[in-house]
C-alpha cells in the first residue's frame, strides 16, 4: 500500500476586492489594474492558501480578456487568461498563492474588482502507473462545522512534466458535503481534491494505492 494523506486546513472567507479595489480602466489598449486590495502589500496580493482568483464587473465585460500573473503553490511563475464577466463574477481555474499583475486587453464596460474566490484545489497526487490493475481507495473525513463542497478530480495528464490541462470529476465523489469513502479503478495519471462554495470547516483526505 502507498498511503497519501491530504489535510485541508480550511480557508479564509472569499474577498471579492482583496486583490484590486473598484476601478474602471479607460485609457485604451492593454491596461494593468492596480493591486492594492486588503490582501496586497507593495503591489503583491498573497492568499492564505493556493486558491483561485475571482473577477467581478458591474458591466458586460464578457468580450474582454484578463491575464492574471503570479506564483503557484510551489513559488513558480504562473499566468492565466480569463474571459471577463457580464455583470457578475467569474472564477479562474488555476490556484495562485500570490498575484503580481492583472491586465485587461481594452477598456472595461463596468467597474472591476479582483479578489480571492471560495474555490481551491490540492496539489495533484501522481499514481504509480506500473501497478496494475489500478486499485486506489480513498476517504474524506470533514470536521463537524464543515460547510463546503468537495470533489475528487482525475487527470490523464502527467503532473510531473507540467500542470495538467484537463481534470475530470470522479463519478461518485463529486459535490460532496460530508464524510465519504470511494475508489478509483480506471487508469489515470493523478488525482486531487477540489474545494468549492467554501464557507467553513476543514477535512482530512486519505488515499492508498494497492500494490
Amino acid at each position: 500500500m502507498r498511503p497519501q494523506v491530504i489535510i485541508f486546513p480550511g480557508m479564509a472567507a472569499a474577498d471579492a476586492n482583496g486583490v484590486s479595489a473598484s476601478q474602471t480602466p479607460a485609457s485604451g489598449g492593454v491596461q494593468e489594474l492596480t493591486i492594492a486590495g486588503a490582501l496586497a502589500s507593495s503591489g503583491v496580493a498573497t492568499f492564505d492558501i493556493p486558491r483561485r482568483a475571482s473577477i467581478t464587473s458591474s458591466g458586460d465585460d464578457s468580450g474582454r480578456t484578463f491575464v492574471i500573473t503570479g506564483t503557484n503553490r510551489y513559488g513558480d511563475s504562473q499566468t492565466e487568461s480569463v474571459t471577463g464577466p457580464n455583470s457578475t463574477a467569474v472564477i479562474g481555474s488555476k490556484e495562485f498563492l500570490t498575484i503580481t499583475s492583472v491586465t485587461i486587453d481594452a477598456d472595461s464596460a463596468g467597474a472591476l474588482l479582483v479578489g480571492s474566490s471560495d474555490e481551491a484545489a490540492t496539489a495533484w497526487i501522481p499514481v504509480n502507473v506500473h501497478l496494475t490493475p489500478v486499485n486506489i481507495s480513498f476517504a474524506m473525513n470533514v470536521s463537524s462545522d464543515a460547510n463546503f463542497n468537495w470533489t475528487v478530480q482525475q487527470t490523464h495528464d502527467n503532473p510531473l512534466v507540467g500542470t495538467p490541462d484537463l481534470a475530470f470529476n470522479h463519478a461518485t465523489a463529486a459535490a460532496k458535503t460530508a464524510d465519504f469513502e470511494g475508489s478509483i479503478s480506471t487508469p489515470i495519471m493523478a488525482y486531487r481534491v477540489l474545494i468549492d462554495t467554501y464557507v467553513a470547516g476543514d477535512g482530512v483526505f486519505t488515499a492508498a494505492q494497492a500494490g
